[in-house]
């Protein structure tokens, strides 16, 4: 489904974390209703983290991603370290998956993805219920995991296309 990317310049090496930077800016626009951290909607900056971490983590680096997550929790005003945590820990299975789903088609790199996101959303809801001496309702983050998964493959397209990266078929 990938190559892995080599950046020709740049401009070519940063479209990782402007990309990341710009999710994280989208991912504060009032599309919703909600007044809970745990619950800000869809997890594009997941989206991002993974798919970098799978095509070229060289490009989005261990710290970047924990950065952003720093930034998700600041402008959440939720505990710092929360969401940086979650996507390193997510950023990390994709790199241990890298190897294996390196030359599998899409279909089973996004069903990686969707395990991969429940795990960061089971984590994020553990590590919340942690911090507010309660247990969470589930709902919020399952709503939040489903929409992620959904996002995955319209948005890896576009973050292929932006990297020049041939898209091939096959499970």
């Amino acid at each position: 489904m990938f190559d892995t990317v080599r950046p020709v310049s740049l401009i070519a090496s940063l479209m990782p974390l402007g990309i990341a930077v710009f999710v994280v800016f989208v991912s504060f626009l009032p599309l919703g209703t909600s007044d809970n951290f745990l619950t800000l909607g869809p997890q594009f900056v997941l989206c991002v983290v993974y798919y970098w971490g799978l095509r070229a983590p060289h490009l989005l680096p261990p710290v970047a991603v924990f950065v952003l997550g720093l930034a998700i929790d600041l402008f959440s005003a939720g505990p710092l370290g929360f969401w940086g945590l979650v996507y390193l820990s997510t950023y990390a299975l994709g790199l241990g998956l890298r190897d294996r789903l390196k030359h599998r088609g899409f279909l089973l790199q996004w069903l990686a993805f969707a395990g991969a996101a429940g795990l960061g959303a089971g984590l994020a809801w553990a590590m919340g219920s942690a911090y507010f001496a309660a247990l969470l309702p589930p709902s919020p983050l399952a709503v939040s995991w489903a929409i992620t998964v959904a996002a995955y493959p319209p948005l890896s397209v576009i973050f292929a296309v932006m990297s020049g990266v041939k898209l091939r078929r096959g499970v």
